[in-house]
């Protein structure tokens, strides 16, 4: 009996430790992702603290629950982490399906290139790609098998990693709501419809910002000028910022005299840039200012402002749901090639530790 009641103090004691040790890495990690968001609100870091806060969360409710000896909630707290693992599960087996599936929509409802293939193209290749390695592994050696296998699952685990930051990032951005304090909010140019025609999602972007300015007007009292940003294409007729202009005023959805096209500009860096001297002419405060672009490309487009000068947060317009899958992986990719350096460096220490997970298994099988 005593020596029943001296483990369970040894256990308690050891469970209180742990709980404050957890605790005080949760306020580490929430501090740092403070900081981290304060200093640059679209690094992949701010996803890694984010991912960690979860992460040490999650351990300390489990660590706190036990603590309490509560049979029922120790059971509800284990169900509700089985079912989470049962989603990943459902979601890691059938994820081939699901884009393969997205990337068929996306062909029959959107143009046939690259960008609109990436959901097929990958769906395809978790398919495949099993399919070769286990062909592979019957006609090549037992340490080139192992040399392949360690760069694959160390590639996707890198990959995987880094897709994990950039969703927590995307999300810490979309929870910031701007105030309704505006001097201008600036609507980032997409291609026209046969070179003339304001299309469905430039359409939604203009009237993403319309409404913000809208709904700022009967609330402040204050209207904002609208800067229509985007210049000329080889394939289209005019430029994307008159064509906007024309399409407000032909509909009769803001007042003429806040609306500024901008008509140089040939990508996101050059909306940020030439719309900031706009800014700057017109003797706005660059801090109260907003951009509208669709709400996938809200997360990129930060950090262009921020690298042209532009303090601003971003509005995002919805997006059609099937289109989402195809462009979230199209904006993870333009970020990592962001930073092309820094992950062909860790894409080349992969190749080295495989390089040697390879060599150690040839020694031990004879290069067999």
């Amino acid at each position: 009996m005593l020596e029943q009641e001296i483990s369970n103090y040894v256990q308690n004691d050891m469970l209180s430790v742990i709980a404050l040790s957890l605790t005080l890495m949760l306020l580490l990690a929430i501090y740092a992702l403070y900081r981290s968001y304060r200093s640059n609100r679209v690094r992949l870091l701010n996803g890694y603290l984010l991912s960690l806060s979860v992460g040490v969360l999650i351990l300390l409710l489990t660590t706190l629950i036990i603590m309490t000896a509560n049979e029922i909630l120790i059971v509800i707290w284990l169900a509700l982490i089985s079912v989470l693992g049962l989603g990943v599960l459902l979601i890691s087996i059938f994820l081939w399906l699901f884009l393969i599936i997205n990337g068929i929509i996306m062909w029959r409802r959107e143009s046939r290139n690259l960008a609109n293939s990436l959901t097929l193209i990958l769906g395809a290749g978790l398919v495949i790609y099993p399919m070769i390695i286990g062909w592979l592994s019957k006609i090549l050696p037992n340490w080139l098998i192992t040399l392949l296998n360690t760069i694959e699952n160390l590639s996707w685990a890198y990959l995987l990693l880094n897709f994990i930051a950039f969703i927590f990032s995307f999300i810490i951005l979309r929870l910031i709501r701007p105030k309704y304090d505006k001097d201008y909010l600036i609507v980032l140019g997409a291609g026209l419809i046969n070179g003339k025609t304001v299309s469905n999602l430039l359409a939604s972007r203009i009237k993403r910002a319309i409404a913000f300015a809208e709904k700022q007007i009967s609330i402040k009292n204050k209207i904002p000028y609208i800067i229509l940003s985007g210049g000329q294409g080889s394939d289209e007729s005019l430029p994307e910022g008159q064509a906007m202009k024309e399409f407000i005023i032909n509909e009769g959805l803001y007042n003429p005299s806040y609306l500024i096209a901008e008509t140089k500009s040939l990508n996101t860096l050059e909306n940020m840039q030439f719309s900031k001297q706009i800014v700057q002419d017109h003797g706005w405060d660059l801090r109260k200012g907003l951009f509208a672009t669709s709400d996938y490309h809200v997360y990129r487009a930060t950090g262009y402002a921020l690298f042209a000068g532009l303090n601003i947060n971003g509005l995002g317009a919805k997006t059609r749901k099937y289109f989402v899958p195809s462009a979230i992986l199209r904006e993870y990719i333009a970020i990592l090639m962001q930073h092309k350096r820094l992950h062909l460096i860790i894409f080349v220490l992969i190749l080295l530790i495989s390089l040697s997970s390879g060599i150690f298994t040839g020694f031990q099988t004879n290069w067999r």
